[in-house]
């Protein structure tokens, strides 16, 4: 079935039933996925692969993409389950969020191409509209008109900036020649190592000594250049005149890419050194020219497509995957009005929940150049969302077409589709209890022209949420952190340091102090510098943010914003347990939070002996600040700003987080010791809870039973007495060396157990305490 277009059914069966029908099969078709691939799953995702480099290049089909969100990316440019041609992928979802939780979004996206070429001989003025589609699903069937593995180049290709078993750093000499970032992903090769027979062979794809042009076969002498692929700025391209007759100069490192010293794809020449951006970042090559499969119709535009996605697990832990797409003219002919858009075909629900394949309904968020789809069917289900994050022109420049369909209503052929994304229209959102099956598609441009080797760059974010709306991680709050993580060049948030933190306790208080001294091992956080905050550099360079910058940093600055003060009352380190106290933030004129000033220390008090809390202060920055330009509809040539304020980044509450547990005051005379609870009730819940020291409930035994001794003198022998007058314990007790601030002195504790290791009967007890103060006698009781 890949690559080939379905006939519409007949008979009875309607065009939704076919689709119901084919969902069924796909899970029918799981366990044996055609072409899909060549071994069984080796379980990280990946079909089993062919090959393997050190450079990780990867020669499978299709390959599972993300952390937080995970979608299946094919080589015939589809994401979801169209990755694997028309069979379902084996873990049965196209794109999951969360992870785990069986929520299907997507049928197939991909994008398309749309562009006006020549079709007849040069002069002739014939021209056609072709639509170049990487995924489509119409009346007609599946459409997949782009191919990867056409030439053994064509792989994907994995790396990580954790990934240290290979040299993959953006901005470093990771292999130690000199030269930075020397990868046909990254561009360039400035080591100098071009092998003739091997390297830079152009946008033509083929070696000079093979070429054919305008003025006939390869000479070494008269015609080394026949098809005018080279970069030679002294020279003229006789071969392609421009619009009005002329003949260009071969300057254009674009144009010309023979001998133009950037690196092609897959020449063995090349010190390949792979610049990673993400955690984990995954690129694939494709073209719209191939032989194999046969797609009756398609018109190729003669374009290669370099796809790059870019994922985080640690740095990044919002539902976002990031796309760029370098898409070339590798063809003899010039595409004009070029519209590049995205279709989406979403499935949105449990896929173990019934015909969710009609419980969708998409929708524009044209302030965030956002498109996506969710479903009211299902509440535990999260939407998909497409967002244009950048293109060659400005944003606003451009004419976008937000339209869903049916699928049996999307229109089926190339001038249909272009002028589909041509129109410059935005479609009423759809009903949000649709019953029907639907698609949208995202479109935007015009690019004018791109003529042979001409390159144009798109970027674009698949993301999702808990919601559209509400919440810290909705569709729209991870749409913002979209457009700040691309505007800062997918550098990742600059997280200010957490202070350090001194603690002292007094009767029932504890006074913290996180003032920094130059002798602290931590760094200042007030000083945290970030260079890529374009916000910081708009500042003047007397602001107390930009001035004095540390050596060597020119762009940015300070990005400290605030403290927060937080407390705990858990008996162990809980994170999630933690409240907000106190928060302290930056009194100048940018307005942030609440400019109430910073302090450094705090006391708390009204609190409570022999009882643990714990507390910790963070440091947190500005928000990330980017700036959307919106057009005004109704008024055209006219814009509005939008500010658009991502989240702060915050230290980790861990970092200094400390436990103090109050004294009880020490015995400075004879008498003074007590024991609680007295008496011990065994129907009683003395865990943190309901404000006891016996553990959580969660994690309560009979062995978490405890009786304490207060107000112990520093140093006792304590002996615990049946009224037979049998020993039943005895413990020392020295406060000498205390530091563990879970045991503070003036307390000893006891677990109820004998010294034969047998939980004590109901009753009362007699104890002793002999200390530098003399003998006391007291009594307690157990009920059981």
């Amino acid at each position: 079935m890949t690559g080939t277009a379905t006939g519409p059914m007949t008979g009875m069966m309607t065009a939704s039933d076919f689709r119901s029908t084919l969902l069924i099969f796909f899970f029918a078709a799981a366990t044996t996925p055609g072409s899909a691939g060549s071994g069984p799953d080796p379980g990280d995702g990946r079909i089993a692969p062919r090959t393997v480099s050190m450079t990780q290049a990867v020669g499978d089909l299709q390959i599972k993409q993300g952390y937080h969100l995970k979608a299946w990316i094919g080589a015939n440019g589809t994401i979801g389950q169209g990755a694997y041609g028309n069979f379902l992928p084996p873990d049965g979802i196209g794109m999951e969020y969360p992870v785990g939780s069986r929520i299907e979004h997507l049928y197939g996206a991909g994008l398309w191409i749309g562009a006006i070429i020549d079709t007849g001989g040069p002069g002739t003025g014939s021209k056609t509209h072709a639509v170049t589609k990487a995924y489509n699903w119409g009346e007609t069937g599946v459409q997949h008109e782009m191919y990867g593995y056409q030439t053994p180049r064509d792989t994907f290709f994995i790396t990580g900036v954790n990934d240290r078993g290979t040299p993959n750093l953006a901005g470093y000499d990771d292999d130690g020649d000199g030269e930075v970032d020397e990868d046909e992903l990254d561009g360039h090769d400035g080591d100098g190592d071009w092998r003739p027979d091997l390297d830079d062979v152009g946008s033509d794809g083929v070696h000079d000594t093979l070429e054919v042009g305008c003025e006939g076969s390869y000479d070494a002498s008269s015609n080394p250049d026949p098809a005018h692929d080279d970069y030679s700025p002294a020279l003229r391209d006789v071969c392609h005149p421009d619009r009005s007759g002329n003949y260009p100069r071969q300057n254009s490192v674009y144009s010309y890419t023979e001998k133009n010293g950037v690196g092609d794809a897959g020449e063995p020449g090349v010190d390949e050194d792979y610049g990673a951006v993400s955690e984990r970042d995954v690129s694939i090559a494709y073209t719209d020219v191939f032989t194999d499969p046969v797609v009756t119709g398609h018109v190729p535009l003669g374009i290669r497509v370099w796809q790059k996605s870019y994922a985080w697990q640690n740095l990044v832990t919002q539902p976002i995957l990031a796309m760029e797409y370098t898409i070339i003219n590798a063809g003899s002919k010039t595409l004009d009005s070029v519209y590049i858009g995205f279709f989406v075909d979403p499935l949105i629900g449990n896929v173990n929940l019934p015909d969710i394949t009609n419980h969708k309904y998409s929708a524009y968020i044209p302030e965030l150049r956002t498109a996506y789809a969710h479903t009211v069917y299902d509440r535990a289900a999260t939407p998909v969302g497409v967002v244009v994050l950048g293109t060659p022109r400005p944003l606003t420049e451009l004419r976008y077409t937000f339209n869903w369909n049916r699928f049996e209503d999307n229109p089926g052929t190339d001038r249909e589709h272009y002028d589909l994304m041509a129109a410059g229209r935005i479609k009423t959102d759809e009903p949000q209890n649709p019953g029907s099956d639907s698609q949208f598609l995202l479109a935007f441009g015009p690019f004018e022209t791109m003529a042979p080797g001409d390159t144009l760059e798109i970027a674009l974010a698949l993301i999702s949420g808990d919601g559209v709306e509400i919440g810290p991680n909705s569709l729209i709050e991870n749409a913002r952190r979209a457009y700040s993580l691309y505007s800062s060049g997918y550098r990742l948030p600059v997280v200010p340091p957490s202070p350090p933190l001194r603690v002292a306790d007094g009767p029932g208080t504890v006074v913290i102090d996180w003032s920094w001294s130059p002798d602290d091992l931590t760094p200042d956080p007030l000083s945290t510098w970030d260079d890529s905050s374009a916000f910081l550099s708009s500042l003047p360079d007397t602001h107390w943010r930009r001035a004095d910058p540390p050596a060597g940093h020119a762009a940015g600055g300070r990005i400290f914003e605030g403290f927060r003060l937080w407390r705990s009352e858990s008996p162990e380190f809980d994170p999630g347990s933690f409240g907000l106290v106190r928060q302290y933030d930056v009194d100048d004129d940018l307005d942030f939070e609440y400019d109430g000033g910073l302090e450094f220390s705090f006391t708390d008090s009204n609190l409570l002996r022999g009882k643990k809390y714990w507390y910790a202060v963070t440091s947190f920055s500005i928000p990330g600040v980017s700036v959307n330009v919106i057009p005004l509809p109704d008024d055209p040539g006219s814009t509005r700003i939008d500010t658009l304020y991502s989240p702060s980044s915050e230290s980790d509450i861990g970092a200094n987080a400390t436990l103090v547990q109050l004294p009880f005051s020490p015995s400075d005379g004879p008498g003074q010791v007590l024991v609680v609870p007295n008496p011990y009730r065994v129907d009683a819940n003395y865990t943190f809870e309901s404000g006891g020291w016996e553990g959580r409930s969660i994690d309560w035994n009979e062995l978490k039973r405890t009786i304490w001794f207060i107000h112990l003198p520093p140093r006792a022998v304590i002996r615990i007495f049946s009224l037979s007058g049998d020993i039943v314990a005895t413990l020392d007790h020295d406060d000498a060396g205390r530091t563990d601030p879970g045991r503070p002195g003036g307390q000893e504790e006891w677990d109820m157990m004998s010294a034969s290791g047998r939980v004590i009967a109901s009753g009362v007890y007699v104890f002793s305490v002999e200390s530098e103060y003399g003998t006391q006698i007291g009594t307690f009781a157990v009920i059981r």
